[in-house]
């Protein structure tokens, strides 16, 4: 699973320096007139632009995870189930379960034998968590494992989640910004050269 920050991957102070830039044509374009504002305004708008492209891409990459961590818990938990917009809707019902699982089995392992505790432990301390490449140890090892296991991809899920709805919100941001500016610049234009030079 890789998670490829197309904003954070721009060299380290570019994304505030593309703040301060924007700040600072603000100010120049505020200050400026005829041609000299609109080449401006259009610097303002191809900058705004570019940020657009990053952000998509950034979208898309985050759409993949997304896609990847949902196939995850779906195999992992198989009754798991998401209303249209991905939202986890039987989230309660899938930890609940979880829980009751691991609760049970835990119960069950203490209730045997030292004997059969050691025959059960024997065929886990030697396995792998292929999770974290350490070994179990011993069957509540294991358990504890496998509970853990679910609650970590649902809180990937949901992460991934999160930060897909930001990002789309930053995306809506940023073309409501283009759309003000080309707005601004007609209005300019109209004011400008019809009204004010007629």
């Amino acid at each position: 699973r890789v998670l490829i920050n197309k904003m954070a991957a721009l060299p380290i102070g570019q994304l505030s320096d593309r703040s301060a830039l924007r700040e600072g044509g603000e100010q120049a374009k505020d200050r400026a007139f005829g041609k000299n504002k609109l080449k401006l305004m259009d610097e303002e708008i191809s900058k705004l632009e570019d940020n657009l492209d990053l952000q998509k891409q950034y979208r898309d990459e985050i759409d993949k995870n997304l896609k990847l961590d949902k196939d995850k818990l779906t195999a992992l938990v198989p009754e798991i189930k998401f209303d249209k917009n991905g939202t986890i809707t039987n989230y309660e019902d899938v930890m609940t379960e979880a829980l009751d699982t691991y609760e049970s089995k835990s119960a069950a392992y203490t209730k045997m034998s030292a004997k059969d505790q050691a025959t059960l432990d024997s065929k886990y301390e030697e396995k792998i968590n292929p999770e974290t490449g350490a070994y179990y140890g011993s069957y509540q090892g294991y358990l504890d494992a496998e509970y853990e296991k679910i609650k970590t991809a649902i809180e990937q899920y949901e992460d991934t989640q999160d930060l897909a709805k930001d990002v789309r919100e930053q995306i809506q941001d940023t073309i409501d910004q283009i759309y003000d500016l080309k707005l601004e610049k007609v209005e300019y234009i109209f004011l400008e050269y019809f009204i004010i030079c007629p």
